[in-house]
């Protein structure tokens, strides 16, 4: 495995295959990462580690739909997206970011 892929190790029954983790040591311009069923963040690319910020968590937190709710950075990142799809978890991500963004406004 290069060392740009990290992996997390133990807490979870998943294991991201080798093939998987060359393909994304080479896509080193494309944020990959892998999620098992819970969100929970297996594996990541140096990309998605600068965009996602996968290394600012502890291990424990480090469940992308913990994230998206949680760490301001990140939410700072997704709002400059402003087509996600719409799904329940949109629509909770949705009214977090107005509700930030109200409060950000005094």
């Amino acid at each position: 495995m290069a060392a740009s892929t990290r992996v997390e190790p133990g807490k979870t029954w998943c294991q991201v295959p080798p093939l998987v983790k060359r393909l994304m040591d080479d896509l080193t311009t494309r944020p990959s990462y892998v999620l098992n069923l819970r969100w929970d963040v297996l594996a990541w690319n140096d990309a998605a580690a600068r965009v996602f910020g996968f290394d600012r968590q502890p291990a424990e937190y480090r469940n992308l739909l913990w994230m998206l709710f949680t760490d301001a950075e990140l939410c700072r990142v997704m709002a400059d997206f402003p087509n996600l799809p719409i799904s329940p978890i949109a629509k909770c991500y949705r009214a977090r970011l107005s509700w930030v963004k109200a409060k950000a406004s005094g």
